[in-house]
């Protein structure tokens, strides 16, 4: 560790420019590697304001119009969250989620955003192999796919980084369950820190219940506190300061 550190200390010197995505990364190169070419921005996702798909597909992409009818609550698990806290008990906050929302008539899909979670979207759905309204999808999507069908739901339930970057990206909440300090950071960043659970910690049901309820009465007002989040961060572009 303090060989690396000390190559830290040296070879970063180099850049022009480091940008760091969390406060974490950010204090740590500036406070303890005394480095001056830091700057603290977003992730790089969240200051794309639109692409044209017709500049990088020449064919119609089926998958855009294979889930029109999409609707309801999407869960997107993360595999790596099981290195994190108890297969078992994970497993049972997905079920018991499922069950919530089914019971409030939700129409719940479940998808990767990342290929080894189809796995674990598996195993959740086999618990409701006989429930039509718990649907698994189990194309590999790509990008522009995903971010296209995450616009469809009233919110996720999320656990893989990106899967919540290309959700607010276009106003959508989640209620994130994951481990990392860039989760935490993300949601507060967009006034959301009241929907994040951490599995290394023991997950309180009654107090995940409680938040999807809010979530089902709220997801219109938080979508609007994110698009507003969101207006302001991309008032400024990282790509400014390198030209």
């Amino acid at each position: 560790k303090s060989i690396i550190n000390r190559m830290i200390r040296k070879y970063m010197r180099y850049p022009e420019l480091i940008f760091a995505r969390e406060d974490e990364g950010y204090k740590l190169l500036v406070d303890k590697m005394k480095l001056l070419n830091v700057k603290r921005t977003n992730d790089l996702v969240l200051y794309n304001r639109g692409i044209e798909l017709k500049n990088i597909y020449n064919f119609e992409q089926q998958n855009f119009r294979k889930y029109n009818d999409a609707k309801g609550v999407a869960i997107i698990p993360n595999k790596n969250n099981f290195k994190h806290g108890n297969v078992k008990e994970i497993i049972k906050i997905y079920e018991n989620i499922i069950n919530k929302l089914t019971e409030e008539n939700q129409i719940v899909y479940l998808l990767r955003h990342s290929f080894e979670d189809l796995e674990v979207c598996k195993i959740i759905k086999e618990s409701f192999k006989e429930n039509n309204n718990v649907i698994l999808i189990e194309d590999d999507l790509n990008c522009f796919e995903f971010e296209e069908l995450v616009k469809k739901f009233d919110f996720l339930i999320a656990s893989r980084y990106h899967s919540i970057i290309h959700a607010y990206k276009n106003g959508i909440p989640c209620i994130a369950i994951g481990w990392a300090v860039k989760y935490h950071e993300l949601l507060l960043e967009f006034k959301q820190d009241n929907y994040i659970f951490d599995v290394r910690k023991k997950i309180d049901t009654d107090k995940l219940n409680t938040v999807i309820d809010n979530m089902l009465l709220n997801y219109k007002t938080e979508s609007t506190t994110i698009k507003n989040n969101l207006y302001e961060k991309q008032k400024y572009n990282i790509f400014d300061l390198v030209l």
